[in-house]
């Protein structure tokens, strides 16, 4: 059984009392945004982290052998990011790409033979296989309308990886070794 002795007690205390003098030296200071711009700024970057989790097929355009990444290869999820750099240059209009670097390479003995870019790839040979899918989706945005609490606004985002001006590696790659 725990005790609680006045040692952690007055610990407690003094933790409450330093977030309390804390809080009540620092709301005083918060002001209010102004009533007519919301958000003012000309950029801002902001990221997101997510699991990526590869997924699906590729076909071999020669002898149509199809490879499977989760069974084949062994691609498993694993951790990436996405940023975002806005551009407001007016007072309602934004640009902004996101990029976001799909890239995983995963070294694995085959189980099965495979070709690829014709070339065969016999079972429990030593495959290192990178998977890199660069995504730099350029948008422009319009607000509508912005409130303190509620936004509305019209975006258009081209968003392929395919677009390989925008990519700084310029190309999608999968390649096996």
């Amino acid at each position: 059984m725990n005790t609680v002795g006045p040692r952690s007690n007055q610990k407690a205390a003094l933790r409450l009392l330093l977030i309390l003098l804390l809080s009540a030296s620092t709301v005083p200071s918060l002001r209010a945004q102004s009533d007519t711009d919301f958000d003012e700024y000309k950029v801002r970057i902001s990221g997101f982290w997510f699991y990526s989790n590869p997924s699906g097929t590729i076909e071999d355009a020669t002898t149509g052998d199809i490879i499977n990444l989760h069974k084949d290869i062994g691609f498993n999820s694993y951790s990436t990011f996405s940023g975002n750099l806005d551009w407001k240059f007016t007072r309602k209009n934004h640009i902004y790409p996101v990029g976001t670097p799909f890239d995983q390479t995963r070294q694995t003995v085959l189980q099965r033979t495979i070709v690829f870019q014709g070339q065969t790839f016999n079972v429990g040979v030593l495959t290192k296989v990178n998977l890199g899918v660069p995504l730099i989706a350029p948008g422009y945005q319009y607000d509508i309308s912005r409130r303190k609490r509620e936004h509305i606004g019209i975006a258009v985002q081209t968003c392929s990886p395919r677009m390989h001006r925008f990519s700084p590696r310029r190309k999608s790659t999968i390649t096996i070794r």
